[in-house]
């Protein structure tokens, strides 16, 4: 009985001392170590979400310019019973949507057929 005591209060200010380590260097040295950055050469961050970036795209389509077939990205397609839903440039579409300029005719499993300026655009998904 007197061995399993002397052993957890061993255990016990091992702990302590480990603790009071941890505050001290948490105080001596705010935020070094602390930061980390990835370093994705040149692949896409993992970390970072593929849908909804506001750094590249506002509401309502590009940033600063207006859509055309060259800047319209399609990031993913949603399928559901009551019907397909696209995201394009951060924003969640279906058929009949319009965004900018942009109006989209079809939503398929792999596909999204978009009209800009009464021209048709195929989107295919993972091309």
């Amino acid at each position: 009985m007197c061995r399993t005591k002397t052993v957890q209060n061993q255990y016990t200010v091992k702990v302590l001392k480990n603790a009071l380590l941890v505050a001290v260097v948490m105080f001596c040295f705010p935020g070094r170590g602390m930061a980390f950055e990835y370093d994705s050469q040149e692949t896409r961050d993992p970390f970072v979400p593929l849908v909804g970036l506001k750094d590249e795209m506002s509401q309502g389509g590009i940033d600063g310019g207006t859509l055309s077939p060259g800047n319209v990205i399609l990031q993913g397609i949603i399928t559901s019973s009551e019907g397909n839903i696209a995201i394009i440039n951060g924003e969640f579409l279906k058929a009949g949507d319009s965004l900018d300029h942009m109006t989209v005719q079809s939503v398929g499993k792999d596909v999204v057929v978009i009209e800009i300026d009464k021209q048709e655009y195929e989107l295919v998904l993972y091309e």
